[in-house]
């Protein structure tokens, strides 16, 4: 069952009918499936969810594709026992897919919607802890193992092959994830006291593995219990704080804690804090705006992003949801917020440009700096008036002011637009 939230079908039919600008809204979809996990490809476009045996015959123990604009879902796969964590390669060949119920990973091949052969990562009684792809070969894979509820350190394998060495089968990193140089991963154990992080130093010849710790930093995390993600030489964790990889050390934390996706490519960072959805400047880590999750039920467990302008989480109560539009508080060129992107605005953004500092001085996309960045926002957004002059944008910031000034003057003002969510 699909369930939208009303605001979804209104924008997009006032859109139509061209009498509302849903430039500055957010809207959600809910979809009711129970998942452990959820992946996107953006390859394919689609989602794609690890169902669990007690959502039934139809459904349960597969991988099943969701639509990531209507909600709609595919055609499920039975793919293992229970599978939980998922890992999918950056080329959008494969995901590999953990069985909680056994020490079995599937590799599952997106072209054909069929898997491949499982492989053990480990003696009968390991499950995983944490498994990625590495990135730039999807026939690499790091996998952190445990027993019981005590972590086992991690393995490394190709095309499901484990390479000999192995981190110690004491080692506590039930967390990891691959930066940007394939010889290095990253590890924190989120559940004894010593709240470090560290990284590792991998050898991808058939002959190895792992082959030792880079560095080892203690007591570099403020709390236990943290999941991570790596983006552009930074890990954001579920406790807002951001840690540079290449000292290591912090260098600044955000206002948001739970499931938390970055976005070097948007320049934001995204968490869902309780029932809410919370957005952040990678840059400036200052807020940017937020707002509730319409009828969400239960506490998210994860959250991916589906391009820029797309996120998705998983919940424990069974749901999947969708948010679409601006997410929250996008870029802005409405600097006096009265709900149209007018002439007005571009004089605000020429009289503090290079001095400004806020969404009132003209900083449309929440860098902390008022600069051509923000011009160009404020073209792509600028809602011309009915009857009003063409505006013609030269790019010389000294010689705009001259070439919008008659135009801009000219601009009537109209009612402000609804706003769905802002």
């Amino acid at each position: 069952m699909v369930r939208s939230a009303i605001t979804i079908s209104f924008c997009f039919l006032y859109s139509m009918l061209g009498q509302i600008n849903c430039h500055a809204s957010t809207y959600f979809r809910e979809v009711s499936l129970i998942t452990n996990d959820i992946v996107y490809d953006p390859h394919s476009d689609m989602i794609y969810a690890s169902v669990p045996s007690e959502v039934g015959i139809l459904r349960g123990n597969t991988i099943t594709p969701i639509n990531p604009y209507t909600g709609a879902l595919g055609n499920s796969v039975f793919i293992s026992s229970e599978p939980s964590k998922m890992s999918i390669a950056d080329d959008g060949s494969r995901i590999y897919v953990a069985s909680e119920s056994t020490n079995l990973v599937t590799p599952f091949f997106l072209d054909t919607m069929t898997p491949g052969a499982a492989f053990p990562i480990g003696s009968g009684d390991r499950r995983v802890d944490d498994l990625e792809v590495l990135p730039g070969n999807a026939s690499r894979l790091a996998v952190s193992r445990r027993s019981g509820n005590t972590n086992r350190g991690f393995a490394f394998f190709e095309d499901g092959v484990q390479l000999p060495d192995a981190s110690s089968d004491s080692a506590r990193y039930d967390r990891i994830e691959f930066g940007d140089d394939p010889s290095t991963i990253y590890g924190h154990s989120s559940s004894i006291s010593d709240r470090d992080f560290n990284a590792f130093e991998v050898n991808w010849a058939p002959d190895g593995g792992y082959v030792g710790t880079i560095y080892q930093a203690k007591r570099l995390l403020t709390q236990n219990g943290l999941d991570m993600e790596y983006e552009n030489g930074r890990v954001y964790f579920t406790n807002g704080q951001i840690l540079e990889v290449a000292t290591p050390g912090p260098i600044g934390s955000f206002n948001g804690r739970g499931p938390v996706e970055p976005n070097f490519e948007s320049g934001r960072t995204y968490f869902i804090d309780g029932d809410e959805l919370k957005t952040f400047s990678q840059s400036t880590f200052v807020p940017l705006g937020s707002i509730s999750v319409p009828e969400m039920a239960g506490s998210a467990r994860n959250l991916i992003s589906l391009g820029t302008d797309g996120l998705a989480f998983a919940t424990d109560a069974g749901e999947v949801i969708i948010a679409r539009g601006s997410l929250v508080q996008g870029p802005s060129a409405d600097f006096d917020e009265n709900g149209i992107v007018e002439g007005k605005d571009f004089l605000t953004w020429q009289h503090s440009f290079g001095i400004g500092s806020s969404l009132s001085d003209g900083d449309a996309n929440g860098d902390g700096v008022v600069g051509e960045a923000d011009l160009t926002i404020w073209e792509d957004q600028y809602s011309e008036p009915s009857g009003a002059a063409s505006v013609a944008i030269v790019p010389e910031p000294t010689s705009i002011a001259l070439a919008l000034l008659v135009p801009c003057l000219a601009i009537r003002h109209r009612t402000s637009y609804t706003r769905l969510a802002s």
